[in-house]
């Protein structure tokens, strides 16, 4: 925007040249004139420096929420599309995962299925709503499948 207080200034140049007095009433129709322009020429210089700023602030924010996104989502190889095409050296082909509907919300949450006959006990959590999804405790299971049994017997 230099280019207009260049302009402004070379107005003022040719006012002068041109000999028009400022007290006449060309002179200052003309010097209100060119004074209104230099005063938005100004402002408009400041705007965008202040647009500048602003945009270069958003950048920074837009990075940093990008960034905050990576952390806090997990991306999930077993659902229908996929969320970052260059993110392919994390899936696995050859992998089986196992899908489990949340009972809480309904999200569909997918897990490796070596969770299932791995020794130590493991919570899937439901990345929505933080509910337990899946366990993988054969006790615990057994024990649910036997107080099943005893609830049915009391009826």
């Amino acid at each position: 925007m230099e280019d207009i207080n260049q302009k402004v200034s070379y107005l003022k140049g040719l006012m002068e040249g041109m000999d028009i007095k400022k007290d006449s009433k060309d002179g200052k129709i003309f010097g209100a004139i060119v004074d209104i322009l230099d005063e938005m020429a100004d402002e408009i210089n400041e705007l965008q420096e202040v647009q500048g700023e602003i945009e270069e602030y958003l950048d920074n924010m837009d990075e940093d929420l990008s960034d905050l996104e990576d952390d806090f989502y997990d991306e999930s190889e077993c659902c229908d599309h996929d969320h970052d095409e260059d993110d392919d050296d994390d899936f696995d082909p050859d992998q089986d995962y196992v899908e489990v509907v949340c009972p809480d919300c309904g999200d569909t949450v997918c897990f490796e299925a070596d969770i299932l006959n791995d020794e130590d006990l493991i919570e899937v959590t439901c990345p929505n709503c933080d509910a337990v999804v899946f366990i993988n405790d054969e006790e615990l299971a057994v024990e649910d499948a036997d107080n099943e049994d005893e609830d049915e017997d009391d009826l």
